[in-house]
């Protein structure tokens, strides 16, 4: 038999080169041998457990991501790139088969907020998949962020208006609080969820708006003793009026606006709806500017205020009576 001799001592021998080294086994008789030859086969090398997409990302999450210095909402935000995006269309598919084109498409067809947070986790999640081995290949560094360009937010047009107030009358009243404090008071949704009572001044008619944003967003602007009185009834002292997360938030007001048949618009569409009824109004610009939390005028003029719509001071008068602040 190949590699196996009687010694002149009578004892039976194995002997191979393997990687370069000489390997010898000894035994007293020819059975022996065998036996310790095939002992010393190597066993074979169990084949690496097929891992897809969607499961890597989970455990890149909750391995590398997930910490207890993450804010509720940002943890939200990862389940959701997770479980509504990630999962459908990568459950199934290997991570060492999906190629550069397979994420670029995909990519593609996401919503622009959506797709910016996806190129970010698939890039760090694909570094961190070939640093350990799981992939031979980064073929994340070869991803181009989605060239989509975001669609222009518009304010609500008189008619839409007409339908939403409409609709908020229908409503529950809390919600209709919060839609009139981002339409009337131009609030970004942070801002209207951070109200409470004691933000309101009685006396000298004014509400001081919590911005978080920049240092201009927190301002105390003037408002009228009927928006006053809207907005406190039914409150309780120095407790928020709208004790809701964001995303409960901006879903309550989607819906009153889908149900008054507008589509495609949320709380940000009444911030500029605000911007623009202002400046129907007459209000002069640095009020406004102000009065929105800007850091520029160029912001206010330039990107919220739609002068284009057919709108006049006294249409907006009649359909807000004594809610819009007069200058």
């Amino acid at each position: 038999m190949k590699y196996i001799s009687k010694r002149k001592d009578n004892r039976w021998q194995y002997s191979r080169v393997v990687n370069g080294v000489r390997k010898y086994i000894y035994a007293k008789t020819l059975k022996e041998l065998l036996e310790k030859k095939k002992a010393e086969k190597p066993q074979k090398k169990e084949k690496p457990k097929i891992i897809s997409l969607y499961e890597w990302s989970v455990q890149y999450y909750k391995n590398f991501r997930e910490n207890k210095n993450l804010s509720q909402k940002t943890k939200d935000e990862y389940k959701n790139l997770l479980n509504r995006h990630l999962k459908p269309v990568f459950k199934e598919k290997e991570i060492t088969k999906i190629t550069v084109l397979d994420l670029q498409n995909f990519l593609n067809t996401r919503p622009v907020r959506i797709a910016e947070k996806l190129f970010q986790f698939l890039t760090a999640s694909f570094k961190k998949a070939y640093a350990l081995g799981i992939v031979k290949n980064n073929i994340a560094e070869f991803l181009e962020k989605p060239k989509q360009e975001k669609k222009k937010k518009m304010p609500l047009t008189l008619e839409e208006q007409k339908a939403f107030l409409k609709t908020l009358k229908t409503v529950d009243p809390l919600v209709k609080k919060y839609c009139m404090f981002c339409l009337i008071l131009g609030a970004r949704r942070n801002e209207a969820l951070a109200f409470t009572p004691e933000d309101i001044n009685l006396k000298n008619n004014t509400i001081k708006i919590n911005g978080t944003k920049t240092s201009n967003a927190e301002r105390t602007i003037r408002i009228t003793k009927t928006m006053a009185n809207l907005l406190l009834e039914d409150t309780k002292p120095k407790q928020k009026v709208f004790k809701w997360n964001e995303k409960t938030a901006y879903d309550k007001v989607v819906e009153a606006l889908e149900s008054a048949g507008i589509k495609g618009k949320s709380t940000h569409n009444l911030r500029y709806t605000c911007a623009t009824n202002l400046y129907y109004l007459k209000m002069p610009d640095k009020h406004r500017q102000h009065q929105l939390g800007h850091a520029s005028i160029v912001t206010t003029n330039d990107i919220y205020t739609q002068i284009e719509l057919d709108i006049k001071a006294d249409d907006i008068r009649k359909l807000y009576p004594n809610l819009y602040y007069e200058f």
